[in-house]
């Protein structure tokens, strides 16, 4: 088991050899000690991770996979270009305060967290895994994104530069939350930019599809629409 940088290096050590390196230009460090919880254990942080919520409604139990409509959109450099010019210089909430705020209100809380990932944070986070013996985290009534965008899965094994590297399946198995991924692709046209998958039910979907074009058509701050294409994944 690794994440993702763990499994980039492993592959670039391995392209490194099967091109005639002897040793990886990183060597591997076994430094176990880093994930050590202290003694005594000592979680000085809150961790809204781990928060203990009771399923009351289940989304795909509610959105089998079947029904729902899965599409995917890609953002170039003007789209995304587009997308920043609406968010001026200008945090746990609710849905209701997502809705109510403007965009700015929602990425200042993206990385306010960001930033309270202190070291402190982490030894915190490892004494609670320790002292609750590894719990779930919870993913109740959450939309999970993951950004694989600079991953960096494209190594060379002596047959030439990776066309594509990245998830393999999207859309297949079932989970207790809404869940997509950003993806580095290159579009029918050559362009470089990020797919993202999207699954939800028809009506939602028609919905976001309209308020996407909206965002990227609005002429007073530029950029073309999004496309997006029936995604099979």
């Amino acid at each position: 088991m690794c994440d993702a940088p763990g499994i980039v290096q492993f592959m670039n050590a391995v392209a490194e050899m099967a091109q005639g390196a002897t040793a990886p230009s990183i060597q591997p460090v076994w430094q176990r000690e880093l994930l050590i919880a202290r003694n005594p254990p000592r979680v000085t942080c809150t961790h809204h991770e781990f928060d203990e919520i009771v399923e009351t409604q289940s989304f795909i139990t509610n959105n089998p996979l079947h029904k729902m409509s899965c599409k995917s959109f890609f953002f170039g450099s003007t789209q995304v270009s587009s997308i920043r010019k609406k968010l001026p210089h200008h945090l746990l909430t609710t849905a209701g305060e997502l809705c109510e705020n403007p965009l700015e209100y929602a990425l200042e809380l993206v990385r306010t967290a960001k930033a309270n990932v202190t070291e402190e944070y982490v030894r915190s986070f490892i004494d609670l895994v320790v002292t609750k013996g590894r719990p779930h985290t919870t993913i109740v009534q959450s939309y999970v994104v993951s950004n694989t965008v600079r991953v960096g899965l494209y190594m060379d094994y002596g047959w030439g530069k990776a066309v594509y590297g990245g998830l393999a399946k999207i859309f297949e198995r079932p989970s207790l939350s809404a869940t997509t991924f950003y993806i580095q692709v290159k579009n029918s046209r050559g362009e470089d930019g990020i797919m993202v998958p999207m699954c939800l039910p028809t009506l939602a979907m028609e919905r976001f599809v309209k308020e996407v074009h909206s965002v990227l058509n609005d002429q007073s701050d530029g950029g073309p629409m999004s496309t997006f294409i029936n995604s099979s994944m």
